[in-house]
């Protein structure tokens, strides 16, 4: 059975997110370019591929915005796709490395 996590949102909703599997979890690097060169070097870059890979894995929104492609559009949550798009690569981000 998948693990179910979540991520709050700023508007008080939260993104639930699945846990992947091992297989998901390489499947995730490939997609994502996690271990690339570039992404190695671009740490804005890494993200953002990864948070495009990471929506395989939401299973709901809750919230007053329910709705991925709404709430990507809404700016003031880009921190908690950040944190899930890191946590399923099974990584952490500093907070030095969150400011440009």
């Amino acid at each position: 059975m998948s693990h179910i996590k979540e991520q709050k949102l700023k508007n008080g909703g939260c993104i639930k997110y699945r846990v992947p599997n091992v297989i998901e979890q390489l499947q995730f690097f490939s997609a994502s370019g996690w271990y690339s060169e570039q992404c190695q070097s671009d740490i804005y870059l890494r993200t953002l591929k990864a948070i495009e890979a990471g929506r395989a894995f939401i299973v709901a929104i809750e919230g007053a915005i329910d709705s991925i492609d709404e709430l990507l559009n809404d700016r003031e949550n880009v921190d908690a796709f950040i944190e899930m798009a890191w946590d399923l690569a099974g990584a952490r981000l500093s907070e030095s490395a969150k400011k440009p």
